[in-house]
C-alpha cells in the first residue's frame, strides 16, 4: 500500500510540473428532507477525448448529517450507466494491467472531525491512459440523516481533485466545486397529523373571526 501511493504522489508530481488548468466540470446542488435520498450532479466534457494517465476524486461532506453512497452513485462513462462501485472496479482492473492501479479510499485521511469523505486514486505509467470521450455524467448520491436540522449543508470537491492526461498535463476542478450545498428542507407533517391539526386551525380562524365582529 505504501508503495502504492508513493507511485500515485510521485506520478502527480510529474504531471504538476506543467502549468494547471481547470477541467471543464460543471456541478449542481441538491435539497431534500431528513431521511431521504437526493444527488450532487456533475458533468465532465472531454471534447473529442481524453487519455486519462492519473485522477484523484476527492468528496467531503458533513458526516453529521449525511452519508455518500458510492452504490446508490451512477456514472456513464464506458458507453452504460453504471454505479461508481462498479466503475472503480473496472478502473482498476485497466490500471493494473498498465502499469498502476486504483486506490478507493470511504474514510480519507486529515479530515476535520465533522467531515467524512470518500477518495479514488487512478493512475497508470505513463504509456497508456484510459480514454475519455464526450460528456460525462456523475450522480453522486447522499442520504440525509433522520435527525438532521434544516439548512445549508456543504460538499467540496475540493483542491485534491485532479486530472492529468497522457501528454503529462494537469487539471484541476473548477473553484465553484469547491463550495456547492445540500439544502435540508423543513419537514412535511404527515397526513394523520396534519388532520389532528385542523380542528385546532378551525378553533382559531373562529376566535379571529369573532374579535373582527
Amino acid at each position: 500500500m505504501k508503495r502504492l501511493l508513493i507511485a500515485v504522489s510521485a506520478a502527480l508530481a510529474l504531471a504538476g510540473a506543467a502549468q494547471a488548468d481547470e477541467f471543464p466540470v460543471q456541478g449542481s446542488n441538491a435539497s431534500g428532507r431528513a431521511g431521504e435520498q437526493v444527488f450532487i450532479e456533475l458533468t465532465y466534457d472531454y471534447g473529442d477525448g481524453f487519455e486519462i494517465m492519473v485522477e484523484d476524486f476527492v468528496i467531503e461532506y458533513s458526516k453529521l448529517v449525511l452519508n455518500f453512497l458510492p452504490d446508490a452513485s451512477t456514472i456513464d462513462t464506458f458507453g452504460s450507466q453504471q454505479s461508481l462501485t462498479d466503475y472503480a472496479q473496472l478502473l482498476k482492473s485497466f490500471a493494473q494491467g498498465n502499469g498502476g492501479n486504483m486506490l478507493e479510499n470511504p474514510t480519507p485521511a486529515g479530515l476535520a472531525a465533522d467531515l467524512g469523505g470518500y477518495r479514488m486514486s487512478f493512475f497508470t505509467d505513463g504509456r497508456a491512459g484510459q480514454m475519455r470521450r464526450g460528456q460525462v455524467h456523475l450522480r453522486a448520491a447522499f442520504e440525509i440523516k433522520a435527525d438532521a436540522a434544516p439548512g445549508d449543508y456543504r460538499i467540496s470537491f475540493g483542491g485534491d481533485n485532479v486530472l492529468a492526461d497522457i501528454n503529462e498535463s494537469e487539471y484541476t476542478y473548477p473553484a465553484a466545486l469547491q463550495d456547492m450545498r445540500i439544502t435540508v428542507l423543513s419537514a412535511v407533517p404527515e397526513p394523520a397529523m396534519a388532520l389532528l391539526l385542523l380542528p385546532g386551525l378551525a378553533l382559531v380562524g373562529w376566535q379571529v373571526k369573532r374579535r373582527r365582529s
